[in-house]
């Protein structure tokens, strides 16, 4: 399938091929009118290419055409490109070439899963390709799953970004095999470098081998960011981040004076406990300005209500906070006690109006319930409420007190409830 779309005022294309069984009937030859029908588009700002499980041959064949028509874009501001499992070395290396063409380029981001061969030398390339393009301010680079990534390449990753210390968005998407605390530090040092960060996206999935030394890097790299205003760290199936490695993390989070969205998944680090909640808790009390909240422990049994008693205290303390979103799917520790501390927390948040709350096999009883009831009553503001607490030990009475907190919520108008499981 191919999609395009044309607005006269931004002047933006969107072209998208998606699995190469639905584009069996597009060849080269069809996509060569396509390139030369956008060469012609010489006042073209915005470029959007997904090439999603195409298959090698139908963009590998065409990318001479591509290339050329590329160059012929000297006004094109922001590029998205998207391949997946393309493997031919030396196309790649043209590609990167490519970019340096772009001397107007804002916004780039690149998208590569399942990239196979010579990873490190096109990283490398693409630094060279971008070194000069200083105008850069948002940059989007998510290479999942490329299995030849190593610490070179990321050495290359840290050199681009301390080549762009303008930028205000970045967006870094890694799951390399053989990354370690040597190669994310040099990820870290180039994070360091941006003194102009608003906007920070990590997607840092199964990394087994950063522990403690990589974990204190990110902390320092997150230190001296005035204008960074939201962060979002996506630490899915981190075995190597214990309560130290959050406790580090944290204590620079706490200094950052701008900070308004603040989103943390630690899904299925078992290595947190409770403790590690605590310093969660105290880097809170100093977020005075916080609008946004998201915080995802699913998974982390190890948790007790201990640890959410900690987190309440520093909750209480978030009075602008305007959406929150607590998951502690699966935590079995938790039990109605862990519920009342979050519960006694809402209470103090009288700005809040977006509501998320997974207890799903928590072990919340008809008691949790009117705990929480309680402190429902005390949201008028709240205009979005979403509650999962499947597979809990809930009766009928639980219902009743749950019933009984939204008949006073007169401001609601979206509200979801999961009680299956």
């Amino acid at each position: 399938m191919i999609q395009k779309s044309l607005e006269n005022q931004d002047l933006h294309m969107s072209i998208l091929l998606i699995n190469k069984n639905s584009c069996k009937k597009i060849t080269d030859k069809g996509l060569q009118y396509v390139w030369k029908g956008i060469r012609g588009l010489t006042s073209l700002r915005s470029l959007t290419l997904n090439f999603w499980d195409c298959g090698s041959n139908l963009f590998e064949k065409g990318l001479d055409e591509f290339i050329h028509t590329l160059k012929c874009l000297t006004s094109l501001q922001s590029i998205d490109l998207k391949f997946w499992t393309w493997n031919d070395v030396n196309k790649k290396e043209i590609l990167s070439r490519t970019l340096k063409s772009l001397p107007s380029l804002k916004s780039i981001s690149l998208n590569f899963q399942e990239w196979r061969k010579n990873d490190d030398i096109w990283m490398e390339n693409l630094g060279r390709s971008l070194k000069n393009i200083k105008s850069i301010k948002n940059m989007s680079m998510k290479f999942q799953y490329c299995e030849e990534i190593t610490e070179k390449g990321l050495l290359h990753l840290g050199r681009i970004l301390k080549n762009h210390t303008g930028l205000q968005s970045i967006d870094l998407g890694l799951t390399p095999d053989k990354l370690t605390n040597e190669g994310f530090s040099n990820v870290c040092k180039g994070l360091a470098a941006l003194t102009s960060l608003q906007s920070l996206n990590m997607n840092l999935h199964y990394m087994v081998n950063i522990t403690q030394p990589g974990w204190n890097k990110l902390g320092q790299a997150l230190k001296s960011k005035p204008s960074l205003r939201a962060i979002h760290l996506d630490l899915f199936e981190c075995q190597g981040i214990c309560d130290k490695g959050l406790q580090m993390v944290m204590q620079s989070i706490c200094t950052l004076p701008s900070l308004k969205t603040l989103d943390l998944s630690f899904w299925r680090c078992k290595k947190i406990l409770d403790k590690g909640l605590q310093h969660l808790s105290q880097a809170l009390k100093a977020l005075k300005n916080l609008k946004i909240l998201k915080l995802n422990f699913s998974e982390c049994d190890n948790i007790t209500k201990a640890g959410l008693e900690h987190l309440g205290q520093g909750l209480a303390q978030l009075s602008g906070l305007e959406k929150l979103n607590i998951s502690y799917r699966w935590c079995f520790g938790i039990k109605d006690a862990g519920l009342a501390s979050i519960s006694q927390a809402l209470k103090k948040l009288s700005c809040l109006k977006d509501l998320n709350l997974n207890f799903d096999s928590c072990g919340i009883t008809q008691e949790g319930m009117k705990i929480l009831g309680q402190a429902l009553i005390t949201q008028s503001s709240l205009s979005r409420l979403s509650l999962n607490f499947a597979a809990n030990a809930i009766t009928d009475a639980g219902l009743k007190n749950l019933s009984q907190a939204l008949t006073g919520l007169t401001a609601l108008q979206d509200f979801y409830l999961h009680l299956a499981g």
